[in-house]
């Protein structure tokens, strides 16, 4: 699990977002400019699995709406209808406003709440793998002194070769078929019809296929090279002689 979730904890850095969103969110037939879109998207990732301060999300979604507001690129039906001021609406307003938006405009309810299911999942997921790391450490220690150098490298290299070998099926599985692949991950932890959305809403052209394609990259490289370390420590440990 600590293998599994060095990648996880690599992907849900701020900076990774921020290339990622640089490389691919769509802002071709969007009313908002692609700074706008990688703004919002870091902005949403903060919310996700970073701090969760929805105000500071709604406030990010106010300023690119303003934008395209006072340069006239709200074209599109639903449009929030936006006070032009220069003292921001407070957050009460601000959220009511928001919420009859299109969701071109901004993450609706069904977005959000999907958000806040995301941001349950991460939390839980750092404690256990935080929590199992601390007990793999303990482990690797009690075979070590109870068993042996050669037992702990052996552990340490199966442990790399069954996650990498894992992580490759994986690799392979999204590689054939990428679109059933991110069903039935989603499937895993979410409610069904809770985690689809308009191909034109905000929250895809911030996060479109391909961004998660980079993200799917990014977790197995990290996680796969995490697993060549702890076979070369295993290898390492293992072949080593005891002191006399």
């Amino acid at each position: 699990m600590a293998l599994i979730g060095s990648g996880l904890f690599v992907c849900c850095a701020p900076i990774t977002t921020q290339v990622l969103s640089k490389m691919f969110s769509e802002a071709q037939g969007s009313v908002f400019t692609h700074e706008e879109l990688v703004a919002a998207a870091v902005a949403t990732r903060d919310y996700t699995v970073g701090a969760h301060d929805k105000e500071a999300l709604f406030y990010t979604l106010y300023d690119i709406n303003m934008k395209a507001k006072n340069e006239g690129r709200d074209r599109l039906s639903g449009a929030p209808d936006l006070p032009r001021s220069v003292t921001p609406p407070s957050i009460d307003e601000l959220s009511a406003r928001l919420s009859f938006a299109n969701d071109s405009y901004v993450l609706t309810h069904d977005a959000l709440s999907h958000l806040d299911d995301v941001f349950a999942v991460v939390s839980a997921a750092r404690v256990i793998i935080a929590l199992l790391a601390v007990l793999g450490l303990v482990g690797c220690i009690i075979i070590g002194i109870s068993l042996g150098r050669k037992s702990l490298g052996v552990t340490l290299i199966a442990a790399a070769i069954m996650v990498g070998a894992v992580f490759v099926a994986l690799a392979i599985w999204a590689t054939l078929d990428f679109p059933r692949f991110f069903a039935v991950l989603h499937a895993l932890f979410f409610a069904e019809g809770t985690w689809s959305f308009s191909v034109d809403s905000l929250l895809i052209r911030m996060y479109p296929t391909q961004f998660w394609v980079g993200m799917g990259v990014i977790w197995l490289t990290t996680s796969v090279l995490a697993c060549i370390i702890c076979f070369i420590i295993g290898r390492t440990i293992k072949g080593r002689k005891l002191a006399s």
